[in-house]
Parts: structure tokens; C-alpha cells; sequence
């Protein structure tokens, strides 16, 4: 993203109006660097400092947003500021901040649906989820047509048990908003559940291997990681380099790739050559046909092959594995995250707060023993994400959805499954960079590893 000059001489009037423009074009950067320099020359501009707060929110630099947003609230505050500023304060857990920031609107007066919304969705991850409800319902009365509101308040009904009110809510939002389509996908009814059951004994994975070293008799698990060309391009080396240096011996890698692209072979054997993986194994599929020829269903696709081949291997290594992401720096030896499978049958990493079933679950960690209560749990996320994978059901967030149905599917319908969560000293054994904060690629953490590979 560029960063255009500001010329000196430029009106405060005029400044505003390049950075609001900037905003609405998300060219954030631009409009960091025009607020930055109005606020140069009038300090407490509380137009500028919110227009800082909107650009850094707008590339997920939350602690800047907030630290920009609260010097717009000390100088004038309104609902809109104090939107924008609890939600911050709610992505970065800061909830006992977020809502008094709410309350504090709501005392002078005020009454949103937006207002609502954020306000039902702080009370939702402290787990005041009858409140939440309220809020949410209140939103929805000002808002009716709100698809945001209708699945807050979805997410708020499924924590509270109420699973068919729940599905009504969802159902609504995805035909309110494309963007929640989603939503539509949830489903944790017991004709669900009989659905995911029978596809999961249906499942024909097509996985092709390309390259197996014998396995070594010290690898006491399997790392998997999957992705398309895209991610294997601009993140494989700096995952595959962190990897041999960094993960221990006992790791063994599985990488899988979706739609391999003309450098594969080369990236592969730049792959063998300089980094001599000991016991790795690559695989390859293609996306089905009525998916490949459309790029978000592609993409989600992408996401959720990972879980659609992990019963397969499973079964086929006998070792436990974790699931990670390519778009990520090993840092620290994986031992201690691979270990958590000898005192369950699946470790998860948990969103806190919680917030919604498509987020509350986070795919970029995953653990799971081949015990067979955790290979059944494994077959029934591949069935529910087999049951969607055509082009018209694949949505975003699916691999997500998955995880978190199927297990309170398993808690309602099935057979106890001993499930932990990941805690954050081991989360923090792997930097995850996320495709959206796209900023972090500069990162030393990244850089050091992300020269191409010899092939």
C-alpha cells in the first residue's frame, strides 16, 4: 500500500475531507498519514484522531486504534466514537473498559442499533449471556432488518441452549447479508447430527502422495499442515525453514497441497534438497469441479481440506497430530503442544472472549489423538464438511463451523470426548501471521526465515 505525500500548505479542511475520502477507499495508510499530518499543525483535532483510530482498525492494529480512538473520546464523544472505541476494547479483551465506554453512551441518552449490537456482544464474551440477549433483542427492535443483530443474537441463544431459536436467528441473517451466509451453515439438530454421521461413512478423500521419506523410529507425531499454491508461494518457506529448525525431532511433517500450480515440483524439491526433513511426506488433491472454476468457494475449500484428510491419516500414522496453518513461524520445539494428546482426544485452541460459532473454536492450532473416540470426532467434522462442500454451501469460516457443531453435537447426541484447550504458553510456540495482517510479511520473525528455498 502506498503513502502519498501531504503537501505542507494543504487547509485543515482540505485534509480532512483526502483523509475521510481515504477511509472510504480503505487506503488506510493514506489516510493515517493525512490525519497524522493535520494533527501536526491542530493537535486536538478529534475528527483526526478518530480518522487515526479508523486506519489502524481498518489493518487490525488494534492497540494503536484504541490509544487513537480514547484521544477522540476525551475530546468530543458520541455514540459513533463510542462504538468504535468498545469494540477495540472487546477485540483486545479489554471488556470491563469496552462496557463502561457503552454504559457511558448509553447514560447521556443514546440509543443505537449500533450501539446495541456492540453492547450485546461485549455482555456475550463476559458470559452475561441473558443480557446479552436483551441487548441483542433490543438492537433488533430498532433494527429489524440488522443481519449483524439476528446472528449476535443467534450466537447468544446457542450459548444459552436454546439451539432451534438459535437456528432461526442464523437462518435470517444469511438471507439478510451475503456477507453472513455463513450462518446458514450451523446446524447442531439431531437430524443434523444422523446427516454427518452417514457422510462421514461415505467419504472418499483423493489425496496423491508425491514424496515420502521412511518414517524415523524418534517421530512421535505428525505436524500437518495444509494449503493451495498461493499460500505455498508466499509463506511455505518461511513455515518450512521455522519448521526444521525449530520444531524438535519428534515432529514428522505432513504437507498437503490443493491445486499444485507449475512450481510445485520445484518448491518440493527446494524442499528435500536444502532442508532434509527427516520422515516427510507431501500429498496432493485438486478442488472438485463444480467448486475449482469459483474463487471464495475455492478458497474455503482450501481451508477445510486439512480436516477432510485428517481421519485418512490418522488411521494410516497412528501417532498424534497437530494441525497447523502454513501462514506461520514455528519458534519453539512443538513437543509440549503435541504432548497435550496424552490427556485427551483433542486439544482446541478457544477464542476468548467467546464470541460466535464461527469464531469461538480457531482452526490455526489443532490437536488430536488416534484414539478411537477422536478418530470418530475427526470422521464426523470431515462429514459435516463434506455434507457442505458444494459451491453454493461452501462459506468462510466452514472449517470453524465444523469444529464447534460437531462438538456440541458430540456433547447433546454422542460419546464422551475428552476435549482441552490449548493454553497460551503453547500457543505461543508457533507465530501465526494471518493472511489479513498482511503487515506482519516485514516482520524480522518472518524475514529471517522467508528466503526461497534452494529448489
Amino acid at each position: 500500500m502506498s503513502v502519498i505525500p501531504v503537501p505542507s500548505a494543504s487547509s485543515l479542511g482540505e485534509l480532512l475531507d483526502r483523509a475521510r475520502a481515504a477511509i472510504e477507499a480503505r487506503r488506510y495508510a493514506d489516510a493515517d498519514a493525512l490525519a497524522s499530518a493535520l494533527l501536526d499543525q491542530q493537535s486536538d483535532c478529534a475528527e483526526a484522531w478518530l480518522l487515526r483510530g479508523l486506519a489502524a482498525e481498518g489493518i487490525g492494529d488494534y492497540d494503536s486504534a484504541e490509544t487513537y480512538l480514547a484521544r477522540a473520546a476525551e475530546r468530543i464523544f458520541n455514540t459513533g466514537i463510542a462504538v468504535r472505541l468498545a469494540s477495540c476494547r472487546w477485540r483486545l479483551g479489554r471488556l470491563d473498559a469496552a462496557l463502561n465506554c457503552i454504559e457511558h453512551a448509553r447514560a447521556s441518552g443514546a440509543l443505537d442499533a449500533e450501539l446495541s449490537l456492540v453492547h450485546a456482544t461485549v455482555l456475550h464474551g463476559m458470559g452475561r449471556f441473558a443480557e446479552a440477549r436483551q441487548a441483542a433483542e433490543e438492537g433488533l427492535r430498532l433494527a429489524p432488518d440488522s443481519a449483524l443483530l439476528a446472528a449476535r443474537l443467534g450466537a447468544t441463544l446457542m450459548r444459552l441452549g436454546l439451539t432451534d431459536e438459535a437456528r432461526v436467528q442464523f437462518v435470517r441473517a444469511a438471507k439478510l447479508s451475503p456477507a453472513l451466509a455463513h450462518c446458514g451453515s450451523i446446524r447442531v439438530d439431531r437430524e443434523a447430527w444422523a446427516a454427518l454421521i452417514k457422510a462421514a461413512a461415505e467419504i472418499e478423500t483423493q489425496a496423491h502422495i508425491v514424496h515420502e521419506a521412511a518414517a524415523q523410529s524418534q517421530a512421535k507425531y505428525v505436524v500437518m499442515v495444509a494449503c493451495d499454491s498461493v499460500y505455498l508461494n508466499r509463506y511455505g518457506a518461511a513455515f518450512l525453514r521455522s519448521f526444521a529448525r525449530n520444531a524438535g525431532p519428534r515432529a514428522r511433517l505432513h504437507l498437503h497441497v490443493v491445486d499444485p500450480d507449475d512450481a510445485f515440483s520445484r518448491v518440493v524439491d527446494g524442499v528435500i534438497r536444502e532442508l532434509r526433513l527427516p520422515g516427510l511426506r507431501v500429498t496432493i488433491e485438486y478442488t472438485p469441479d463444480d467448486v475449482a472454476e469459483h474463487l471464495n468457494a475455492r478458497r474455503t475449500y482450501y481451508s477445510c481440506a486439512r480436516f477432510l484428510q485428517l481421519p485418512r491419516w490418522l488411521r494410516v500414522d497412528a501417532l498424534p497430530v497437530v494441525l497447523l496453518d502454513m501462514d506461520a513461524v514455528v519458534e519453539q520445539p512443538l513437543d509440549a503442544l503435541a504432548a497435550l494428546a496424552d490427556g485427551c482426544d483433542v486439544a482446541v485452541l478457544k477464542r476468548e472472549p467467546p464470541d460466535s460459532p464461527w469464531l469461538d473454536i480457531v482452526a490455526n492450532h489443532f490437536v488430536i489423538t488416534p484414539s478411537a473416540a477422536a478418530v470418530r470426532f475427526a470422521e464426523r467434522v470431515a462429514g459435516y464438511i463434506a455434507l457442505r462442500s458444494t459451491r453454493s454451501q461452501l462459506r468462510w469460516h466452514l472449517d470453524q463451523i465444523a469444529l464447534d457443531s460437531v462438538l456440541r453435537m458430540n456433547e447433546l447426541y454422542g460419546e464422551p470426548l475428552r476435549v482441552v484447550a490449548i493454553p497460551p504458553e503453547l500457543q505461543q510456540r508457533v507465530w501465526h501471521i494471518g493472511n489479513f495482517y498482511r503487515y506482519r510479511l516485514e516482520d524480522e520473525r518472518f524475514r529471517r526465515y522467508a528466503r526461497p528455498l534452494a529448489g
